[in-house]
């Protein structure tokens, strides 16, 4: 009994569909936010960039 239980398991661990489930939450949960910080990161780069040019040049001449 616990042969035919291990081999549908098996069977339905190795699907197609479930593969898909498991590489969409696998992009949904890691690789998403992971860019999306990366994203926050470089934008705040870019703008703290910005603002030491900005700031660099004199307000008045």
């Amino acid at each position: 009994m616990a042969v035919v239980g291990y081999r549908s398991r098996q069977a339905r661990q190795t699907s197609a569909p479930h593969k898909w489930v498991y590489y969409a939450g696998f992009g949904y949960f890691i690789i998403l936010p992971a860019a999306l910080s990366l994203l926050i990161l470089y934008d705040s780069f870019k703008q703290s960039e910005a603002e030491r040019v900005i700031l660099s040049k004199p307000l008045v001449k």
